[in-house]
């Protein structure tokens, strides 16, 4: 794969491909410089596991990255690091310490990422962002992918790398048009 941005869905509440399952939660796959970074994993393993198999591609991510520590986004993780022992696990500040072991267990290594960084060439992540779910404290994180070619996808935002302290009910990726490296 070249720097073309890949971004497959693999799991969301609409069908993102015929042939998949749909439910409450989150995952897509970017492929981009010949990475494969997975971001989110929605709520159940099983389906999960399934639409991957549907892929017909192997799925063997170089890293992890969790948005944010509710289950419709982590309850599928066991469905790929018992498969990829050996890929880092990005985490938000704040991720419940039961996250952070059930990573561990599966060999893989759990990162912290309270600021922004560099990932891989072209990928970033925001760092941990503060917001609140109905009236406690939630530390997030977003992906921000750089690109030039093709279109960004809908459920992402065209937007400059600065990015606000609060974005609650914005999209998870940012489709960056200028580079950051």
């Amino acid at each position: 794969m070249d720097s073309a941005v890949n971004l497959k869905i693999l799991y969301d509440n609409t069908l993102a491909k015929e042939g998949f399952i749909s439910g409450w939660g989150f995952s897509v796959l970017v492929q981009y410089w010949n990475k494969q970074i997975l971001f989110d994993s929605g709520a159940d393993p099983q389906i999960l596991s399934r639409n991957i198999d549907q892929l017909n591609n192997p799925v063997d991510p170089d890293r992890v990255v969790i948005s944010h520590p509710h289950c419709d986004h982590v309850g599928g993780l066991s469905a790929v690091l018992k498969e990829v022992s050996h890929c880092p696990v990005d985490l938000p500040s704040g991720a419940p310490e039961n996250l952070t072991h059930k990573v561990s267990s599966y060999g893989c290594n759990p990162v912290p990422r309270p600021e922004p960084d560099k990932i891989t060439k072209g990928l970033h992540t925001t760092g941990s962002l503060e917001t609140a779910y109905r009236g406690l404290p939630l530390y997030e994180q977003r992906l921000i992918v750089e690109g030039t070619r093709g279109p960004a996808p809908p459920w992402s935002s065209v937007a400059p790398i600065q990015v606000s302290k609060r974005w609650w009910r914005q999209p998870p990726i940012i489709w960056a048009r200028e580079s950051t490296s």
